[in-house]
């Protein structure tokens, strides 16, 4: 799998709190170590931007999250000044230094080296002075007019735009019809809406025995899952039959951890053939089942050509995932991201070998 693998390298320049940094090697399960505020959740946005088949519904998402801005999806919205520079904020903050005074230079997301198909992102208003600070191009009215450029990207002889307009009274929209090859669970998980969602698209294309084989990592008894319900009615719940019970058990009564990896394993499926992405992917998992949960992600991962980008905290976590990658095939790989005193942020490689070695040894490399 590894010459097929949608990113062999890496390197991200001016994105969020990231001056600039290169991963030369990738392999096809990577996992990103840091404390806190180290730049893992800014690098997996990076990817995600990269690999999406519609990065501009992608940049939409991450404004939503990381802004707070909630937009009242109405064509007939008088658009305000405030609401204006709310805007003008959100498209700022995407880019590195912007509260320190610059965020003129363009962001470039992609291959190590290879400028010319590299994500670029830059703000078309946005202009430095001779101090090195950002002013704006234009009068803030003008922004007030529905297709002023907000923020522009391009990827080769691909260009779009992303309007004001588009930012304020239309955040929500999604491309449909369009079959992504890459997959993202935030920290926080995905909600019962979307696994019920997701599990119906599994179902659908054959994918559920591979499903409930990943469940039995975190619950060994598990016979066969329901979604029961009509999505008309009110809504669908997830069921699990379990060996030795008379009746069905609701997903939500099974822990934090089996819905953590049902919603692992279903994105998994989603992005075969691409790319997996999961940030602090220890939550809800006991440290007991690390290992088995990463044999399992690993294995998947394999069998439908994912290439994995995880991030954690969690020792455990390292150590699961070493046992897990030593015991297969695929190529894994870990990256300890560390900020400086100065604010950049570096990458420091480990192969499997280097895990191993400091699992046995205990020496975390958090």
């Amino acid at each position: 799998m590894s010459d097929e693998l949608p990113l062999q390298s890496f390197e991200v320049h001016g994105y969020r709190g990231i001056g600039h940094l290169t991963l030369p090697r990738l392999g096809n399960v990577n996992l990103f170590v840091g404390l806190n505020n180290a730049g893992k959740t800014s690098l997996l946005e990076a990817v995600h931007l990269y690999t999406s088949k519609t990065p501009r519904v992608v940049l939409a998402g991450i404004l939503r999250e990381r802004s707070g801005f909630r937009p009242r999806f109405s064509s007939d919205l008088e658009v305000t000044a405030e609401q204006v520079t709310a805007a003008l904020d959100s498209a700022r903050s995407l880019f590195y230094g912007s509260f320190a005074g610059s965020a003129a230079d363009p962001i470039k997301i992609g291959p190590a080296g290879a400028d010319g198909n590299a994500l670029t992102i830059w703000l078309p208003w946005a202009r430095t002075n001779s101090a090195g600070e950002t002013e704006d191009a234009l009068d803030l009215e003008l922004f007030i007019e529905p297709d002023s450029p907000l923020i522009q990207m391009s990827r080769g002889e691909n260009t779009a735009s992303f309007s004001v307009d588009w930012f304020l009274r239309r955040f929500g929209v999604m491309i449909t019809g369009v079959k992504q090859r890459t997959s993202h669970i935030p920290a926080h998980g995905l909600d019962a809406a979307r696994l019920s969602e997701m599990w119906d698209q599994a179902v659908e294309a054959g994918y559920a025995p591979e499903v409930e084989q990943a469940i039995r990592s975190v619950v060994p008894e598990l016979e066969r899952i329901y979604l029961v319900g009509d999505a008309a009615a009110g809504g669908r719940s997830l069921y699990l039959q379990l060996q030795g019970t008379p009746r069905p058990m609701p997903l939500t009564s099974m822990g934090d951890g089996t819905t953590r990896v049902f919603g692992i394993a279903l994105s998994c499926v989603r992005a075969r053939g691409g790319a997996l992405l999961v940030d602090e992917v220890e939550n809800g998992l006991h440290h007991s089942i690390q290992p088995d949960v990463w044999e399992s992600l690993i294995g998947m991962a394999e069998r439908l050509s994912v290439q994995v980008f995880a991030t954690t905290h969690s020792w455990d976590a390292v150590v699961g995932f070493q046992h897990a990658a030593t015991n297969s095939p695929s190529n894994g790989m870990l990256y300890r991201l560390e900020r400086e005193q100065d604010g950049r942020i570096y990458a420091e490689q480990y192969t499997e070998k280097d895990v191993a070695v400091a699992a046995r040894a205990q020496v975390e490399v958090r």
